[in-house]
């Protein structure tokens, strides 16, 4: 009987672990959003709402720091985003830290980005960037104008994983945010999306396809309309992992992200070229850094 009840339970074990849908159909974002409507009624009409709980145990490492961000001129501020959970604030240089996200939507963070003109006003871009096995979804990008004391959702809820936020320090109200997209199946919500209201709305910016995502963004600080953007090309499985593509590359804009153009004279370009992270030159804005994760075979490198 038991090897009988053990068989069928192997069998529907390997039936999930192989069927694509499974992997295919995450949870749609109205039903995530909904879900966590239904989990803040639940919470201010509990019996047990004022009640004060303490962990116990069993206890496991956070880990997994995917951001940090100071704002200019303080010495003793930082924000800590991590990819597990949380963001985490310190206003005296690390001494001691409070958790500034512990009631919203999603508790995993890929990116924090402080307002050049307000240090007030932070946006981070949720779900992690680590795009492993482990890595959870977040539920778009979020918005506070009082250093974090209070949040608010902002959309792009079907992005999953978001790489990168960045604030036009002449205009606070126009912001980009690099989304990579679904972790284990392919979505249109991807690419680099704008907004030019504060986050009322948003555009695409740039979208290659529904598999392809934005893993990072900068702007020339000499002139706001001068963008780069880099794309990666990737996919996950429970039992495998596409880190790279064709269309991983570096994309230029000369007109605030309405067109682009792709950068391919002396850049790498193939299959084999993964995540892709850009930096521009503060010294020299001309001068732009590119740090790449290649996979090209030994014997095709020359080694």
């Amino acid at each position: 009987m038991k090897r009988s009840v053990f068989g069928l339970w192997l069998s529907i074990t390997l039936l999930s672990i192989t069927g694509d849908a499974v992997w295919a159909t995450p949870t749609d974002p109205v039903t995530r959003m909904k879900s966590w409507q239904h989990h803040v009624k639940l919470k201010n009409e509990s019996v047990f709402r004022d009640l004060k709980w303490r962990t116990v145990g069993p206890r496991f490492i956070g880990g997994r720091i995917e951001s940090i961000a100071v704002p200019a001129g303080n010495n003793y501020t930082i924000y800590v985003g991590v990819g597990s959970g949380n963001i985490w604030k310190t206003i005296n240089n690390g001494v001691t830290w409070e958790p500034i996200f512990e009631n919203e939507s999603t508790f995993t963070i890929g990116e924090i980005s402080i307002c050049p003109s307000d240090p007030d006003t932070l946006w981070v871009g949720t779900g992690e960037v680590l795009m492993a096995r482990s890595s959870y979804a977040g539920t778009g990008v979020f918005k506070s104008t009082d250093a974090g004391k209070t949040w608010r959702n902002m959309g792009l809820h079907d992005t999953h994983h978001i790489g990168r936020v960045l604030i036009d320090p002449k205009n606070p109200d126009v912001v980009y945010v690099a989304a990579i997209g679904h972790n284990f199946s392919y979505n249109e919500q991807r690419g680099l999306f704008k907004t030019s209201d504060g986050g009322k709305t948003w555009e695409k910016s740039l979208y290659i396809s529904d598999k392809i995502g934005v893993i990072d963004v900068e702007m020339d600080p000499r002139d706001s309309n001068t963008l780069y953007a880099a794309t990666w090309e990737r996919s996950r499985r429970a039992w495998g992992h596409t880190v790279c593509g064709a269309d991983s590359a570096i994309y230029k804009s000369t007109n605030a992200g309405r067109s682009w153009k792709r950068i391919t004279d002396g850049f790498i370009t193939g299959e084999y070229v993964g995540r892709i992270t850009i930096e521009v030159s503060a010294s020299n804005p001309d001068v732009l850094y590119a740090l790449v994760d290649s996979h090209r075979p030994p014997a095709e490198r020359g080694a």
